[in-house]
């Protein structure tokens, strides 16, 4: 897919409350995250460690959560994040 998006709910560790929304975009093949509630990327990267820097948009986990109506529609493709600090 040229372009894709998607959200990333981080829970919190010590309740089962949601401590954190990502933003993740893909453009071009070049994957994106962005923080919903402020400006550090700390829950992110330490999402990419737990999971073995697997991309959340190819991931078996989102693939087990989100379902098409029909069933498909995810590339099977595995992909590695290498993790980097950007700021505009």
């Amino acid at each position: 897919m040229l372009h894709e998006w998607d959200i990333l709910a981080i829970r919190d560790n010590k309740t089962p409350q949601v401590s954190e929304y990502y933003v993740i975009i893909a453009i071009f093949g070049v994957e994106y995250a962005i923080n919903l509630g402020r400006a550090e990327l700390d829950g992110f990267h330490q999402w990419l460690k737990d999971n073995n820097y697997d991309s959340f948009l190819y991931s078996k986990k989102r693939k087990s959560i989100i379902m098409t109506d029909k069933g498909h529609g995810f590339v099977s493709a595995k992909r590695r994040i290498r993790p980097t600090m950007r700021t505009a």
